[in-house]
């Protein structure tokens, strides 16, 4: 967030503002507009707000309300865009006091933009499973054994707050 337009949010941890984003906000949309949709929810990747490191200092690059959305393989080609384009017009404006929109800062970090009309640039990332393994490392998971830490707030099956797994 840039100086202008930062008013001093006072800062809870990422994982628990993502949590919060998508119980709150991307949950009830998912529902309400694709109610039979199979998939999983997680914030994972690289930050010290994904292993819970992450300060106040934190707030100022690559930080804010944002998650993945995995889709099934034969889903993501129907569902990636449709839900893209969902997000942008149904989410709110804040979660928590804290703005789901964001710009690229100059380092091409993703930096929260409060708006207050207008389509979200959100920061849900539509993946498969597959696809963000092999974009994330390079390659597919099945090709080696991989510990992963994160936040897993949904599948079909469970629910979680926080995971350890091995591939």
């Amino acid at each position: 967030m840039n100086e202008e337009s930062n008013p001093d949010y006072e800062f809870i941890p990422g994982r628990e503002l993502c949590e919060a984003f998508y119980k709150d906000a991307v949950k009830p949309i998912l529902e309400d507009f694709y109610p039979d949709l199979v998939y999983s929810a997680a914030h994972m990747g690289s930050g010290s707000d994904v292993l819970g490191f992450d300060t106040s200092q934190s707030m100022d690059h690559g930080w804010g309300p944002k998650l993945l959305l995995f889709l099934r393989e034969a889903d993501s080609n129907s569902y990636r865009d449709k839900i893209d384009q969902t997000l942008r017009q149904h989410l709110p404006y804040k979660i928590r006091g804290f703005p789901t929109n964001f710009i690229a800062h100059e380092n091409g970090s993703p930096t929260m933009t409060p708006i207050t009309a207008g389509l979200v640039n959100h920061a849900v990332k539509i993946s498969t499973v597959s696809d963000f393994f092999t974009e994330y490392l390079g390659l597919f998971p099945s090709e080696v054994s991989v510990l992963l830490i994160g936040s897993l707030f949904v599948n079909r099956y469970y629910e979680a707050s926080e995971w350890a797994c091995f591939l």
